[in-house]
């Protein structure tokens, strides 16, 4: 007898009886859900009484031979990992939780300092003089994949990333840089652009914030409104205080009042530098 063809026989036997290995498995494994959103979870399994383990609200939509899909809705746990699991012949078995990562989105605020300067109320930045410019970045998650990035009309002032960042919560992000007012930077305007990259798995979320020159603008003006109102308010004063006067005086003869004239009195003026 051929010992060669005793031995394939024997393991070729061996293999066809093996049984199949148990398995659990989560799909997708690495899912990306904006805070507060709702998610598709497939659970699959050679197994009986397959479910799901879950920390957010979770319903059943829809099931096969190997396999149920399940919906979870307001998803507002930032650390929350669910995970399947299937009654097997060896026991209860789980797949590995699922990664979700709950993204929010950045909102950018830009601020230059000093900020109460008559210039910078104006709108204007005195060459030479350095200024800090702060932006910040609020309500941001997951801040590892955030780059914040500042802008001087289309110069790149600085790139910032976040790699490093383990928070998986929102919370705000304070970037600063110093710059110095330049001669050719007339007219420039100054942006914080970001952009938080949760791609191939999710989308890519760019954000810039407005410019400083239509803000302080708008103080401008509304500074110039309450000047040329108090100038106008404190004419119409002196005007009425000075008519009173000359009624008192005409009308009095025992204590007569004299008034001096209003030519020392100035309205407000602004002062440009």
């Amino acid at each position: 007898v051929d010992n060669t063809f005793i031995f394939a026989s024997a393991v070729s036997v061996l293999i066809s009886g093996t049984a199949e290995e148990d398995y659990v498995e989560i799909w997708p494994p690495n899912p990306v859900v904006k805070f507060g959103g709702s998610l598709h979870l497939n659970c699959t399994s050679n197994c009986e009484d397959i479910g799901i383990e879950s920390a957010y609200t979770k319903v059943p939509i829809g099931n096969g031979s190997n396999w149920k899909a399940f919906l979870l809705s307001n998803l507002d746990d930032w650390a929350a990992s669910p995970l399947c699991y299937a009654d097997c012949k060896t026991g209860q078995k789980k797949s590995p939780k699922a990664n979700i990562i709950i993204y929010s989105k950045p909102l950018a605020g830009l601020i230059l300092q000093p900020i109460w300067s008559l210039l910078r109320i104006l709108g204007k930045m005195e060459v030479g003089k350095q200024y800090n410019l702060i932006c910040r970045v609020f309500g941001v998650a997951p801040i590892r994949d955030l780059t914040v990035t500042l802008l001087k009309g289309e110069e790149q002032l600085l790139v910032k990333t976040f790699k490093d960042h383990t928070q998986l919560e929102a919370g705000v992000v304070v970037v600063n840089h110093r710059i110095r007012a330049q001669q050719n930077d007339y007219n420039k305007t100054i942006t914080c652009q970001t952009s938080l990259d949760l791609r191939p798995a999710g989308p890519l979320l760019t954000n810039t914030s407005h410019d400083l020159k239509p803000l302080q603008l708008t103080i401008a003006l509304f500074l110039l409104f309450c000047i040329l109102t108090c100038s106008i308010y404190l004419k119409r004063s002196i005007c009425s205080n000075q008519i009173e006067n000359a009624e008192i005086e005409r009308n009095s003869h025992s204590h007569p009042f004299h008034f001096f004239g209003t030519s020392g009195i100035q309205p407000f003026q602004v002062l440009y530098f």
